[in-house]
């Protein structure tokens, strides 16, 4: 007589439909996604709550960093002056940001489950993510916009060809 009291549990089969296994090395990629998506999604949505609190007391020289004044010397200047403009933005690029590093962040749950479609909100998410600023004058530096598009162009072509063994 046939044990089967294990069938359906390690078969490769999940009901009619086949379960894939999850590479290591995609599991890695994920994890680095969901650090990367949930790290920039609350410091923008923080951002988003914060900037003006924080704008008026850069304005008002209450600054909670005047403590550094000393160690920071004659940067200090330029530090206040770049908090100032980064605070400046609009906070629809808070907003706009936000919402995509969250879609980014559903994008690799979706891929974690081997879910195709996660790979197609991922790569919206990130070229978003890459495009956005633009329409703010937020491009930075342009070795800044250059390695930032050189990851996730390296991160997407990934995702691509994980995407192969991922199901709809």
């Amino acid at each position: 007589m046939e044990n089967y009291s294990n069938y359906g549990q390690n078969d490769g089969f999940n009901g009619f439909e086949f379960r894939h296994e999850r590479p290591t090395i995609l599991s890695v990629f994920c994890i680095l996604s969901f650090i990367n998506a949930a790290l920039h999604a609350l410091m923008n949505f923080v951002t988003l709550l914060t900037k003006d609190s924080f704008l008026a007391k850069i304005e008002n020289e209450e600054a909670p960093f005047d403590n550094i004044a000393e160690q920071m010397g004659n940067k200090y200047d330029e530090f206040v002056d770049m908090m100032t403009a980064t605070l400046s933005i609009s906070w629809i690029y808070y907003l706009l940001m936000t919402l995509c590093f969250v879609a980014s962040f559903i994008g690799v749950a979706k891929m974690w489950k081997m879910r195709k479609s996660g790979f197609h909100f991922y790569a919206i998410a990130q070229i978003l993510i890459l495009i956005i600023p633009s329409f703010f004058n937020e491009i930075g530096s342009i070795g800044g916009v250059v390695s930032s598009a050189i990851f996730t162009g390296l991160f997407i072509w990934f995702y691509y060809i994980q995407s192969k063994r991922m199901t709809d």
